[in-house]
């Protein structure tokens, strides 16, 4: 299975604790998931959530939420699923990150990375495959 198909339950799990440590604001959460191509249908409630009762928006409850929409359309998600993948293993600034949000987001970052390259490991053809 594609691991970017459906995110499976392990890879779902890293994300939903890595992304709010990696983004610094309930504001640049949002922005983190509208750069990875979440449209304004998804986001609109958390948006109007954030300017209406900001103490009510919580970064972690948003991202499996928004995570488990993008799990629940399938196909029709899965370069969103995709590009939130690439952002999480290419990040590298984790000075951006809460101070103490810093070591944990490293590290959830590095299990992700590990992951998504085991599985890609599994599903591509090696060198002497035809």
């Amino acid at each position: 299975m594609d691991i970017v198909f459906h995110y499976p339950p392990e890879l779902l799990n890293l994300l939903n604790e890595a992304v709010p440590k990696l983004c610094k604001s309930k504001k640049d959460l949002l922005l983190f998931f509208q750069g990875a191509g979440l449209g304004s249908g998804l986001l609109a409630p958390y948006w109007a959530l954030l300017r209406k009762n900001r103490d009510a928006f919580n970064k972690y409850p948003v991202t499996q939420e928004l995570l488990a929409k993008l799990n629940e359309l399938g196909e029709h998600s899965l370069r969103e699923r995709r590009e939130i993948l690439k952002r999480v293993t290419e990040f590298h600034d984790f000075s951006v990150c809460e101070e103490p949000d810093q070591a944990p987001a490293r590290g959830l970052a590095a299990q992700i990375r590990e992951l998504v390259n085991a599985k890609d490991s599994f599903v591509r053809p090696g060198p002497n495959s035809n």
